[in-house]
C-alpha cells in the first residue's frame, strides 16, 4: 500500500514545496513569484539531493494548462494584430543566425569546443533540437546540454526583473495595446455560454489534450504547449467563447514549471561546468547583447510594445517568456507567437548554419595560425 502511495505522496510534496517556494516569493515582492520562488527552491534542494520530483503525467499537464490559458487570451483581432508584428518577426528570424554566431564567436575563443559544438550550443531556443543534432552527429551532447540549460535558467531568473524596469507605458502607443478577450458571440457558437462551466472547463481542458496529441503526432516541437496554445487560439479566433481557467490554475502551473526548470541544473556536470563558466557566461551575454540593440531599435522604430518585444525576442525559454507575461499581464498571444516561430525556424536553418559556421570559424582559426 505504501508504495503504490509513493507518487502520489512524491507529487503532493513537490507542489507543496514549490507553492512555498512561491508564496515566500510574493512576500518578498519578487516579479513572477510563483515561478522564481519555484525554480529557486528547485535548485536548493536539487543541490542538496532532497528534491522530490514531478512523475512525467504533472509535467504534460502543467504544459497543456500553460498552453490552453495563452490560447484563450486570442480573440476576433488576432488576425488584424499579426499584421503590426511583421517587423518584430522579421527581425526575430534574422536575429537566429546573428546571435548563434557572435556566441558561437566568444565559445571558440574561450573554450575547446568544436564549431559545430558551438553553433549547436548556442542556437537560441533549439535545446531539444540542438541535443539529439549532437548526439546524430558524434559530438558532446552533454556539453550542448550544459549550454543550453544554462541559457534556460539565466533567462528564468533575469527575465522578471528586466521587465520590472522598463517603463512600457511611456514607450507603447494605444494602438499596439494587447487584444482583450470580449466582444459579441456568434449566433453559431453561442450555445457554448449556456453550458455550466463545471462541463465546459474540464471538456475544454480535454481539447486542449486532444490538441496536444495532434501536435505530438504532427512531430511539432514543444507540442504539450504549442498544441493546446494554438488550438485553442483558434477557436477563440473563430469565436468559441471558452472559459477562462481560474487564477489558481495560473499559479499551479507557474509553480510546476519552475519546479521543473529547476530539474534542468541536474543535466550540467558540475566539473565540466566549473571549467567552462566563463565561457557560458559571456557566450550568453554576447547574444543577449545582440537582441538588446535589435530591440531597442525596434521599440525607436516602432510602436510594438516594449515589455512584450523583450520577452519575445529573448533567445529561447517559450515557456518562461510566456509564463511571465501571463504574470505581468502582458499580450501573452504576441510573445508565444515569436518564439514559436523561432521554434520552428531553427531547424529549418539548423543545416544550413551548422554549414555556414564550420566554414567560417574554420577560416578564421586557419587565419589566426597563419599569422
Amino acid at each position: 500500500m505504501h508504495f503504490a502511495l509513493r507518487p502520489l505522496i512524491v507529487t503532493i510534496a513537490a507542489f507543496a514545496l514549490a507553492l512555498a517556494g512561491g508564496g515566500i516569493a510574493k512576500l518578498a515582492g519578487i516579479p513572477a513569484p510563483w515561478l522564481l520562488g519555484a525554480v529557486v527552491g528547485s535548485l536548493l534542494l536539487g543541490a542538496a539531493r532532497r528534491r522530490p520530483n514531478f512523475p512525467e503525467p504533472v509535467r504534460w499537464l502543467a504544459f497543456i494548462m500553460l498552453g490552453y490559458l495563452i490560447g484563450s487570451t486570442a480573440s476576433s483581432t488576432f488576425l488584424g494584430s499579426v499584421a503590426l508584428w511583421l517587423p518584430s518577426l522579421v527581425v526575430m528570424a534574422v536575429l537566429i543566425p546573428v546571435v548563434t554566431f557572435v556566441s558561437a564567436a566568444v565559445l571558440l575563443r574561450l573554450s575547446d569546443l568544436s564549431a559545430e559544438e558551438a553553433v549547436l550550443c548556442s542556437l537560441p531556443g533549439g535545446l531539444p533540437f540542438a541535443i539529439a543534432a549532437s548526439e546524430d552527429m558524434g559530438l558532446r551532447s552533454e556539453v550542448v546540454a550544459m549550454y543550453q540549460s544554462l541559457r534556460l535558467l539565466s533567462l528564468t531568473l533575469i527575465l522578471p526583473f528586466v521587465i520590472m524596469i522598463i517603463p512600457q507605458e511611456a514607450l507603447t502607443e494605444a494602438s499596439a495595446a494587447p487584444a482583450r478577450l470580449g466582444g459579441d458571440v456568434p449566433g453559431l457558437f453561442s450555445w457554448v455560454a449556456g453550458v455550466p462551466p463545471v462541463v465546459l472547463i474540464p471538456g475544454s481542458l480535454l481539447m486542449g489534450a486532444g490538441c496536444a496529441g495532434l501536435a505530438a503526432l504532427a512531430r511539432i516541437p514543444g507540442a504539450l504547449f504549442i498544441g493546446p496554445m494554438a488550438g485553442i487560439a483558434l477557436l477563440k479566433i473563430i469565436g468559441v467563447p471558452l472559459p477562462n481557467l481560474p487564477e489558481l490554475v495560473l499559479i499551479a502551473s507557474q509553480a510546476a514549471l519552475g519546479w521543473l526548470m529547476g530539474t534542468r541544473f541536474d543535466a550540467i556536470p558540475m566539473r565540466r561546468f566549473a571549467s567552462l563558466a566563463l565561457a557560458c557566461f559571456s557566450g550568453l551575454a554576447a547574444g543577449v547583447g545582440v537582441v538588446i540593440v535589435a530591440g531597442v531599435g525596434l521599440i525607436a522604430l516602432t510602436s510594438l510594445p516594449a515589455r512584450e518585444l523583450v520577452l519575445a525576442l529573448a533567445p529561447g525559454a517559450i515557456e518562461t517568456t510566456t509564463a511571465i507575461a501571463l504574470d505581468r499581464d502582458l499580450d501573452a498571444l504576441f510573445v508565444s507567437t515569436h518564439q514559436i516561430a523561432r521554434m520552428l525556424i531553427i531547424p529549418l536553418m539548423a543545416l544550413s548554419l551548422l554549414a555556414a559556421g564550420r566554414a567560417l570559424f574554420r577560416r578564421r582559426r586557419a587565419g589566426g595560425e597563419d599569422r
